[in-house]
């Protein structure tokens, strides 16, 4: 799952389309939010990279621990993990656009 994540920013943030296409564009972070103008629109699609680097390293760990030491986890555990894994990058990239947008209000 963390693969997934590091190729969606990836893509997010080399192959997002431009901004001119609004409102029909195919590829890119699009949360109402990220799609206020065209400067949050390309902040938002370059930042994502960031938190689905993290994700990706840390399923690897995550990973890798669990064979390491030989654990067992419940499926709610995995779970759990999983929803961890594909929300974050989400939540870290609104919070970082909302931020980013009071900034350049002051």
């Amino acid at each position: 799952m963390g693969i997934v994540m590091f190729i969606s920013g990836l893509i997010c943030k080399k192959l997002h389309d431009d901004y001119e296409e609004y409102p029909n564009l195919f590829v890119g972070y699009k949360l109402k939010y990220a799609m206020r103008n065209e400067e949050t629109w390309e902040e938002a699609n370059n930042y994502i990279l960031k938190p689905c680097v993290f994700v990706f390293i840390f399923s690897i760990i995550f990973t890798l621990i669990i064979r390491f030491f030989n654990l067992e986890i419940s499926d709610i555990g995995y779970i759990l993990v999983g929803i961890l894994i594909l929300v974050s990058p989400i939540i870290c990239t609104e919070i970082h656009i909302r931020r980013f947008n009071k900034t350049k209000e002051i």
